[in-house]
């Protein structure tokens, strides 16, 4: 089970398609990993539902996925771990 931590949540006009938008610092669990029609690879992750979209170019729905680069994937299950406790700790504050 791969996860990742969000290092970009800016927004572009492709986000409009996304009914569920990317945080940054938020660790999420990989789903599946696609291609795109450009070239790149993206994410789709279990905590984050997404409605599939309309594709002209597919000529049919997929299910929109995250841009890979942002994203950076957590080695271990300790940094993980790490990571949650921070941001618990914080919310706390």
């Amino acid at each position: 089970m791969k996860k990742f931590v969000c290092i970009n949540d800016s927004r572009s006009e492709v986000s409009k398609h996304f009914d569920v938008w990317v945080v940054n610092g938020e660790i999420y669990t990989l789903d599946r990993t696609t291609g795109s029609l450009v070239g790149k690879t993206g994410y789709i992750f279990k905590e984050l539902k997404n409605k599939p979209v309309f594709i002209q170019e597919l000529g049919g729905y997929t299910t929109p996925s995250y841009a890979a680069d942002r994203f950076v994937e957590l080695t271990t299950d300790q940094e993980a771990y790490a990571l949650e406790a921070e941001e618990y700790a914080v919310k706390e504050i």
